[in-house]
């Protein structure tokens, strides 16, 4: 498959030239640091119908949406060197970017087996995000991304889906003990003001999801790594 971009030629009174661009590129470096109003969705983590989901997990509602899948999907756009979809409509059940969204949520939870769902609703996540903070960190500081499942709610909550999922991808060491991690936050397509701000307190993180040009600050119980293989992803306009 080929994308079309323009070329500006050489020359007085030349115009832009279509250029086809084979997709996926036989090689690929990514150029520069992820940016998610670069490299993001331009479109909200919600969608209009009920996602059924394989037993036993329960069906996800129009209100939460693919996070898992547009997290992953991005930076295998962005790994892949291939330009993302430029749509700013919610993709409809049924078409490609849908599906591959998706199958990557699905991937994203550890199918087949979905091992990654019981960690959303463990007790004592404090304790346990502070060995993820320090090997997420690390893996940034190397310039790799990581998929985070961030956990809002406590173990007794009624439904697991009002967690989420974003893409880490820097940091920003605020004080000895405070970092900011950047991240592509799939609710609030291209802020790239987006971030978790983790406070280590001992042995225990505490964490805060702060978007400024949203508003918006939320506590965040912990978080963890989710699985990622990098995917080759469709070529859409």
């Amino acid at each position: 498959m080929y994308v079309t971009t323009n070329e500006r030629l050489s020359g007085f009174g030349q115009v832009p030239a279509p250029v086809r661009v084979p997709c996926p590129p036989p090689s690929c470096t990514p150029v520069g640091p992820f940016l998610p109003s670069r490299h993001g969705f331009n479109f909200v983590n919600s969608f209009t119908t009920t996602i059924p989901l394989p037993r036993p997990l329960p069906p996800i509602s129009p209100s939460y949406g693919l996070c898992g899948g547009m997290a992953s999907a991005a930076l295998d756009y962005f790994l892949s060197c291939i330009p993302i979809p430029s749509t700013a409509t919610v993709p409809v059940t049924g078409t490609t970017l849908f599906n591959y969204l998706f199958r990557r949520l699905l991937d994203s939870l550890g199918s087949p087996t979905f091992f990654m769902v019981p960690k959303f609703l463990i007790d004592g996540v404090q304790e346990l995000t502070l060995p993820e903070f320090s090997a997420t960190t690390a893996s940034l500081s190397a310039g790799r991304p990581v998929v985070l499942g961030l956990v809002y709610v406590g173990p007794g909550a009624a439904n697991i889906w009002e967690n989420h999922q974003v893409l880490a991808y820097g940091t920003t060491r605020v004080s000895p003990t405070v970092t900011d991690i950047k991240v592509y936050e799939p609710n609030y397509p291209r802020a790239d003001d987006a971030v978790i701000r983790c406070e280590v307190l001992g042995t225990r993180v505490r964490c805060v999801e702060r978007v400024p040009s949203r508003g918006v600050t939320k506590r965040v119980r912990g978080f963890f790594r989710m699985p990622y293989t990098r995917a080759i992803p469709p070529c859409l306009p």
